[in-house]
């Protein structure tokens, strides 16, 4: 949460008392703008959709997961989701065909999203990675290593956009 706070020019807020509990207060800037709803066209049903393949979702958040596998299905995509890197690995190892992976940077366990960034890349690549990150000091040792990052909050425009540049035409 902190991480969307500061990328929406807010900030965020703990006080914690012992005894008493936690309060985690967001702070996210006002606006006088009306807010816009974006009209989604409705489906022809005429034709199907493409399959593009399998891809790989190593995310550790509930939440973001689902919206994610949302996105990625809607591209057209089928999806394996796994809750961390390690998890991920023994994924790559079953020898299913991935056509991409998507990872979050920080991640629980032994392995982080980088570190399976930096395997895949050496054991396994032909298959594009994007890395996806609320915090910007940690993709900034990504990028200089040359992997594409999609830094959070995102839409599903924006990921379409970061798939296609890492896919061949």
């Amino acid at each position: 949460m902190y991480g969307f706070a500061r990328q929406s020019g807010g900030t965020a807020a703990i006080h914690s008392e012992l005894g008493h509990g936690t309060t985690i207060t967001i702070y996210l800037p006002a606006t006088d703008a009306p807010v816009q709803v974006e009209e989604k066209a409705e489906p022809t049903g005429g034709e199907p959709r493409t399959e593009r393949g399998t891809v790989l979702l190593v995310e550790d958040n509930k939440e973001v997961a689902a919206i994610l596998a949302e996105y990625l299905e809607q591209l057209g995509f089928a999806v394996d989701h796994v809750w961390n890197a390690s998890e991920g690995l023994r994924c790559l190892r079953s020898q299913r065909a991935y056509r991409l992976i998507v990872t979050d940077i920080l991640m629980p366990g032994s392995v982080t999203g980088l570190e399976l960034a930096r395997m895949v890349r050496e054991n396994y690549s032909d298959i594009p990675i994007l890395l996806t990150t609320g915090y910007s000091e940690r993709a900034q040792e990504a990028v200089l290593e040359g992997f594409s990052v999609l830094q959070k909050p995102y839409d599903l425009d924006t990921l379409s956009d970061a798939i296609r540049e890492l896919q061949p035409a």
